[in-house]
């Protein structure tokens, strides 16, 4: 585990999941399945899990991710169980778990039964998030053409310097030649 990752972990520990969040990754759990899921919650259990959602390939033990949130935070970190490497950083939990294994929207909504007043709320909420992670990558997707267009532009401008300079050198270097064939 990097030190940043290790001291982020220490000095902002992971929070407990809301019942929102819990209906989320139980919905994530039962559509994904390949994968387990769990929250680490016992007070005994290791403190590099406590609080955090651990998920596991269903036909192994062997932890894969883990997911968790600080207090007061807008976006979910995951990283590597096995060598706490930082996977990423994610909007919305639902975005993080679907990062592991996609969940389409139209799955989750036919999976759910009927067309209660719950359910209706829960569909709305699962576009929600959808819309959230849409908006989330856009933003992304924006940010890094901005930072592609800087990037051209400081070229274009380390170009023409280059170019500058090559002239400069070119003309010092005629301005020499014919100073010696004159002295010469």
């Amino acid at each position: 585990m990097n030190d940043h990752v290790r001291n982020v972990q220490r000095i902002f520990p992971p929070r407990p999941l809301t019942d929102g969040e819990r209906a989320i990754l139980l919905g994530w759990s039962m559509a994904a399945k390949d994968f387990s899921a769990f929250v680490s919650e016992r007070r005994s259990d290791d403190p590099a899990v406590y609080r955090r959602i651990v998920i596991s390939r269903r036909s192994g033990n062997r932890r894969l991710y883990l997911i968790h949130s600080h207090q007061n935070s807008d976006h979910w970190i995951m990283v590597s169980a096995a060598d706490q490497e930082d996977i990423g950083h994610f909007p919305t939990l639902r975005a993080a778990l679907n990062y592991i294994s996609p969940v389409t929207v139209s799955a989750r909504l036919t999976d759910d039964a009927g067309d209660d007043p719950d359910s209706v709320i829960r569909h709305e909420r699962v576009l929600r998030d959808a819309q959230a992670t849409i908006n989330y990558l856009q933003g992304r997707v924006h940010a890094a053409a901005q930072d592609l267009q800087t990037a051209q532009a400081e070229l274009a401008v380390e170009r023409q310097a280059r170019q500058k300079a090559e002239e400069t050198a070119r003309a010092a270097l005629q301005a020499v030649h014919e100073w010696r064939s004159r002295k010469g």
